[in-house]
């Protein structure tokens, strides 16, 4: 019983615990349909727009904030819009 209460404090004590993700960025995913080749785009913390050759393989929501990784892919596009072209290894969404 004791050890119950000790540990209800501490959580209680830490204020709000989020939630860690395992991807190693954070971004916006956006809708770009309007663009030839840029159906969806990634936006970082730092306005950089990535375009992630792989976003079919997601279930990808305009406006969704999301954890991710990824890796350079060596390819090219028509979008032109984009600042790198990846290959997402890693996908979270992230919740408010």
């Amino acid at each position: 019983m004791r050890e119950l209460i000790v540990v209800t404090l501490f959580l209680c004590g830490c204020g709000t615990l989020k939630v860690s993700s395992l991807c190693e960025s954070e971004g916006i995913v956006i809708l770009s349909d309007q663009l030839d080749g840029c159906q969806w785009l990634i936006e970082t913390i730092d306005g950089r727009k990535l375009l992630p050759q792989n976003a079919k393989e997601y279930d990808l929501i305009d406006r969704q904030r999301i954890y991710f990784s990824y890796m350079p892919f060596d390819g090219m596009s028509i979008c032109m819009s984009e600042d790198e072209i990846i290959t997402l290894t890693c996908f979270q969404r992230k919740e408010i």
